[in-house]
C-alpha cells in the first residue's frame, strides 16, 4: 500500500500536540522559527468564509438563471458581457462565486444563487417572528421564514415588509 501525503495549505499541522516538519530527507519537530514561517504561510492562504468552497456542491446546486439574469447584468458592463466568451464557471469564478481549484461554488455562490442553501449552510435563512406579548417566552402570533437564494429572498423580504409589517394609515 502506498500513502501519499500532500502539504497542507493551512500550515502548521499538529500531530499529538507537536508541529512536525519535513524538508527533504529530514523529519523532526519544527523549531520556533520554522513554525513562525509556517504560520506566515497560512495567513497567505486563509480566505474569508464567503470565499471558501462549499465542498460537495456542484454547479447544478446554483441557479444559473438567477446569476445570468439578475446579477450579471448589474455587476458587469453590457459591452463587456457581449464580448465575453467565457464559460459559466469562468464567469462565476471571476466574481468569486466559484472555486476553480476544487471545481465547486463558494459559500457566497451558494448563499446568493443556491437552489437549496440550507443544505450546505445550515442557518442560512431570515426569520420574522411576531410575539403576542412583550417577552420572548410569550406565544408566537406569526412566523415567516425566508430560505432560498438570497438574491430572490431579499426581494421577497422587501415585499413582505411593505405589505405585512408597514401598515400605513389612510389620510
Amino acid at each position: 500500500m502506498v500513502l501519499e501525503v500532500k502539504p497542507s495549505i493551512y500550515p502548521p499541522v499538529r500531530y499529538d500536540g507537536r508541529c512536525w516538519i519535513r524538508i527533504g530527507p529530514r523529519r523532526s519537530k519544527a523549531s520556533i522559527e520554522e513554525e513562525r514561517i509556517l504560520i506566515e504561510r497560512r495567513a497567505f492562504y486563509v480566505k474569508t468564509y464567503d470565499l471558501v468552497p462549499a465542498l460537495g456542491s456542484t454547479l447544478s446546486d446554483i441557479s444559473q438563471e438567477y446569476f445570468k439574469l439578475s446579477y450579471l447584468p448589474r455587476a458587469i458592463d453590457g459591452d463587456t458581457l457581449n464580448e465575453n466568451g467565457r464559460s459559466l464557471e469562468q464567469q462565476l469564478a471571476s466574481l468569486r462565486f466559484f472555486d476553480n481549484k476544487v471545481n465547486c461554488p463558494t459559500n457566497a455562490g451558494i448563499l446568493l444563487f443556491g437552489i437549496n442553501p440550507l443544505f450546505y449552510l445550515p442557518g442560512a435563512y431570515l426569520q420574522y417572528v411576531k410575539i403576542e406579548g412583550e417577552n420572548y417566552t410569550d406565544r408566537v402570533e406569526f412566523e415567516k421564514v425566508f430560505s432560498g437564494a438570497l438574491i430572490i429572498e431579499l426581494r421577497n423580504l422587501d415585499e413582505f415588509i411593505k405589505t405585512i409589517i408597514i401598515k400605513e394609515k389612510p389620510v
